[in-house]
């Protein structure tokens, strides 16, 4: 019985309904709740009304599976989405920062490109490759390989590239998105430039080898080097260098540059000595971050506050401990490198200690952030006004000085305006946007002429 029941469930349900329905109208018409001819308008409306519900409830629900099948759809998309962005900007900083471009790495973001591509559309995704190319531009080497420094320009090209990639994805993520103000994100980028000039140290610089009064150990087969050398430290005494010379004996020596202040009385100086496992060569003016904030910038290695430092180059970086001076008679190349490295790395001690100087006889100035740039700027921001508008005081490879105008914001019009307002109305912007104040030579007062010009343009942003 229960088998026979099982296998005609569904007859046994409509037999057993149309039976209920019977009896209830049976009983109807026995009580007299309706007459035989009442009862049948009765079922029909009802019957009617049943329908018109259940059509109603079955419009609803569908309506309503479609709704959250569509959201569910949607939120697990924009979760792949954003997942797929994400490993999209991790891997290309991947591919750049270990300095080491492989294959396997420019195959990986191929691919993750592609994966982008599936999602944007073509006109974004072609955009994004316009960016990703112009980061390699700034951050990649010719051999394939990134580069150990970044310029403040290159800092700024990646940083408003990678500003485009996001913008690309953005508007792909978020519906009615609007594009940043360009002017808004100008100013993300200063803010972030700004915090760079503000980095951390790298972490502390090899200590300087003590003064050594010992005489010179000098072999004879050595002679020819040690002539040369000799003459080397005449031509830098002459120059208003002191040299300490302790290469023979300890392998190292050290160079101040005589007169200079680079902090609690301490001359800046360059060395060369051993350091953690390898020889090094050390620059250093203390009391200016920014001094070897550049050097790092410019040649990579590694800096402490006011000084930087760096292991010799591969073809030399493995010298045994104590060896130095061997290698260094042994070895015409290695000789020239250290020379060569050495006349650079005065030459910039030189130009920082002149615009530490004329940065030292502008003084501070309430409002204005005073600092160097690249060993031969001082640079003058005067912060009092939105525009940030900035003098560079800079000295040229022609020996003059040339006094320099310009905002922070990157506006010309502002700073047009600004150059009518100190008397300037005549000049003329230079190719990089820039107004010349000033022409002078070294003999000239320049400090006081830098001053004059901060007057102006306080007055002139009063205006």
């Amino acid at each position: 019985m229960k088998q026979v029941l099982t296998d005609h469930k569904n007859s046994v349900i409509i037999a057993s309904t149309i039976a209920l329905i019977v009896i209830a109208c049976a009983f109807a018409v026995y009580l007299r709740l309706y007459t035989g001819k009442e009862l049948w308008y009765e079922m029909f409306a009802a019957i009617i009304g049943v329908i018109i519900t259940a059509i109603i409830t079955m419009m609803l629900l569908i309506g309503q599976t479609d709704s959250d099948e569509k959201r569910e759809k949607k939120g697990k998309v924009f979760e792949e989405k954003l997942r797929i962005y994400q490993e999209y900007l991790s891997t290309l900083y991947d591919v750049i920062k270990d300095g080491k471009n492989t294959n396997e790495e420019k195959l990986k973001l191929a691919f993750k490109t592609s994966s982008v591509a599936m999602h944007c559309a073509p006109e974004r995704v072609e955009k994004i490759s316009e960016s990703v190319k112009e980061i390699f531009k700034r951050t990649i080497k010719e051999d394939g390989n990134a580069l150990e420094k970044l310029s403040e320009e290159d800092l700024k090209v990646v940083l408003k590239n990678l500003f485009d990639i996001m913008e690309a994805f953005k508007a792909d993520l978020y519906e009615n998105y609007k594009r940043h103000e360009t002017l808004k994100w100008n100013k993300t980028l200063l803010n972030f430039l700004d915090a760079f000039k503000l980095e951390q140290n790298d972490g502390d610089a090899p200590q300087q080898m003590p003064v050594d009064t010992k005489d010179n150990i000098k072999t004879n087969d050595a002679k020819t080097a040690d002539e040369d050398w000799e003459e080397k430290k005449k031509d830098w005494t002459l120059r208003g260098w002191t040299v300490n010379d302790y290469l023979a004996s300890k392998n190292g020596f050290m160079l101040t540059l005589t007169g200079s202040d680079a902090g609690n009385n301490q001359p800046a100086f360059v060395d060369v000595g051993w350091y953690d496992g390898h020889y090094y060569i050390q620059a250093s003016y203390e009391r200016d971050p920014n001094f070897a904030k550049a050097l790092k910038w410019e040649y990579g290695g590694r800096r402490s506050h006011g000084t930087w430092w760096k292991y010799f180059d591969d073809e030399f970086y493995n010298i045994p401990e104590g060896q130095l001076y061997t290698y260094f008679c042994d070895n015409k190349k290695l000789r020239e490198y250290l020379y060569e490295k050495i006349v650079n790395l005065m030459d910039i001690v030189e130009r920082e200690n002149h615009i530490i100087k004329l940065k030292d006889n502008v003084g501070t100035r309430e409002g204005w952030d005073i600092f160097t740039w690249y060993w031969d700027t001082l640079a003058c921001t005067y912060e009092n006004n939105a525009d940030r508008p900035f003098i560079d005081v800079t000295r040229e490879k022609t020996g003059n000085v040339k006094i320099k105008l310009a905002n922070r914001t990157e506006q010309p019009e502002l700073l047009k305006e600004l150059i009518q307002k100190i008397g300037c109305g005549n000049l003329k912007p230079e190719k990089d946007g820039y107004y010349v104040l000033n022409e002078l030579d070294e003999n000239d007062k320049i400090p006081s002429k830098v001053k004059e010009w901060m007057n102006k343009i306080e007055e002139g942003t009063k205006k």
